[in-house]
């Protein structure tokens, strides 16, 4: 006799299942990213997205990053090993040089002295990967990657080795526009993902219940599809992602994992570049 499951309990395996799948497909190209303690050791700080756009390679990331490491040297973590970004970055405009005013808080760089070849862990999110739609449908369901402070404090400072944990976290999205319209936004450059910490799981798959994801800024939002059809609970259904947005913050008042919209981000990576 077959086992009879609820439809939340449906959804859930369906949302476990997306972030399987997008895990698979994207983590390689969303990496951790380190600076340099006091002590010279590796510390954890941040994500970056790995981006083919346009035939150039780009490293994005969250502007404040960039800002509170301007005086130390960041490494971009590559399977075990650190390398040494040395690139300058170009970061959004902080208003009255404050940049918890900046609500878009996004910064990136051309790696074009950053060599990446031989390592087969790594990779780029490719044009056909990124969604460039302006809306994100209610009812898909959606994955953030990234690279928690909490689950990647342990180096091995001898050897100059890390082992990188990241987050997986699948929910729907908020529609709620208070987020935006305390700031003056209009919302069209954000989308909103609800946040409950018991339904994070780490790289392991372990559930975490405390996870806090700070250090995932800069991680990826991806769009796992819709839950609603009847093809996503075929056997042999398995989802695909594209990448919609970049998170930058967690916001505890409203229970949600902030994001800008990818188009956003690459319509002035376009317009800086010419």
């Amino acid at each position: 006799m077959g086992t009879v499951k609820t439809m939340s309990e449906l959804v859930r395996e369906k949302l476990d299942q997306a972030a399987d799948s997008g895990a698979d497909q994207f983590i390689s190209a969303i990496r951790p990213i380190y600076g340099a303690s006091d002590h010279g050791r590796p510390e954890h700080i941040s994500s970056g997205l790995l981006l083919l756009w346009k035939d150039k390679q780009y490293l994005v990331t969250a502007a404040h990053v960039i800002d509170e490491n301007s005086e130390s040297t960041l490494y971009l973590g590559v399977g075990s090993c650190l390398q040494e970004i040395s690139a300058g970055f170009f970061c959004t405009k902080k208003p009255d040089n404050d940049r918890s005013k900046d609500y878009y808080d996004f910064a990136w760089t051309e790696l074009t002295n950053l060599s990446l070849e031989g390592y087969n862990d790594l990779s780029f999110i490719s044009e056909s990967e990124i969604s460039l739609e302006g809306s994100c449908p209610d009812e898909n369901a959606y994955l953030a990657l990234g690279y928690p402070n909490s689950k990647n404090k342990k180096h091995d400072n001898v050897k100059k080795r890390v082992a990188p944990k990241y987050m997986k976290y699948t929910s729907t999205l908020k529609r709620d526009k208070s987020w935006a319209t305390e700031r003056y936004l209009s919302g069209n450059d954000h989308i909103l993902l609800k946040y409950h910490s018991k339904h994070a799981r780490d790289s392991d798959g372990n559930k975490v219940n405390t996870l806090s994801p700070r250090g995932a800024s800069g991680g990826a939002l991806i769009d796992m599809g819709a839950l609603h059809q009847v093809e996503a609970y075929k056997p042999n259904h398995t989802p695909v992602g594209r990448l919609v947005g970049m998170i930058i913050e967690k916001s505890a008042k409203h229970d949600v994992l902030v994001a800008v919209k990818i188009g956003s981000i690459l319509e002035q990576i376009e317009r800086c570049s010419h």
